[in-house]
C-alpha cells in the first residue's frame, strides 16, 4: 500500500496535468470582413459546450471555459482529414469579461422546425440602442447555440452565461444597426477528433 501511495504521490502530478479533450462536430461559419470572406473553422462536443477548437491555417486555439484556461498548438499538416497538432503552451483565461454588457432574448416567429429571434444587448438594465442581432436557428437534439457564440461573438467567446438553453443550431445571423456584419453556417458534420497532453 505504501508503494501504490508513493508512486501516486511522485506521479499523481502528471495525471493532474494531462489532459483529454474529445470533439464530435466541425462546423464552419462565413462572415465578410473587410471586404475579405473569412471562414471560422471551430471543432466541438455537442455534448459539452464548455470547449471549443479554433482551427486556423498554421495555429490552433483550444478555449477551456469551465476551467478558464487556452491551450495553444502549432498545426503541422493540415493536408489529411484530420489535422496534426503540436502543443505548443497554455494560458489562464481572465474572469473578467471582455464586454460589460448582456443580452436579453426576444422571439420573432417560431414554427416547429425553426426560430427567428433578436439578441438585444443591455447594460444595468438599461437597452443599448445602437444595435441588435437578428438570428435565425434551426430545432435540433442539442443545445448547439454556444457553438455560435464561441465561433461569432468576439467579445463573448467564453461567456458561457450568454446562452439560450434551447435545443438548436444557428444557421445565420446578422448584426443591425452599427457594423451591419453577417454570418452564415456552411457546414457542420459530425467529426471524431481526439487532443491529449501534458
Amino acid at each position: 500500500m505504501k508503494i501504490i501511495l508513493a508512486l501516486f504521490l511522485m506521479f499523481g502530478g502528471n495525471f493532474v496535468l494531462s489532459q483529454t479533450y474529445h470533439f464530435d462536430l466541425i462546423s464552419i461559419y462565413k462572415t465578410n470582413y473587410n471586404n475579405e470572406i473569412v471562414e471560422q473553422v471551430v471543432l466541438s462536443n455537442s455534448d459539452n459546450q464548455s470547449y471549443f477548437l479554433s482551427l486556423y491555417k498554421k495555429n490552433a486555439y483550444l478555449f477551456d471555459t469551465k476551467n478558464r484556461f487556452r491551450h495553444n498548438f502549432k498545426v503541422k499538416n493540415k493536408k489529411d482529414t484530420k489535422p496534426t497538432l503540436v502543443y505548443k503552451n497554455s494560458f489562464q483565461l481572465s474572469e473578467e469579461p471582455r464586454a460589460n454588457y448582456d443580452f436579453k432574448f426576444e422571439t420573432i416567429k417560431e414554427d416547429s422546425i425553426s426560430k427567428t429571434f433578436k439578441m438585444i444587448p443591455f447594460i444595468n438594465n438599461k437597452i443599448i440602442e445602437t444595435f441588435y442581432i437578428e438570428l435565425t436557428a434551426k430545432k435540433t437534439d442539442k443545445n448547439l447555440f454556444p457553438l455560435y457564440r464561441f465561433s461569432c461573438m468576439h467579445l463573448f467567446e467564453t461567456r458561457d452565461d450568454i446562452d439560450l438553453n434551447e435545443n438548436i443550431i444557428i444557421v445565420s445571423s446578422k448584426v443591425i444597426g452599427e457594423s451591419k456584419r453577417e454570418f452564415k453556417l456552411v457546414s457542420l458534420q459530425e467529426y471524431d477528433f481526439i487532443i491529449s497532453f501534458d
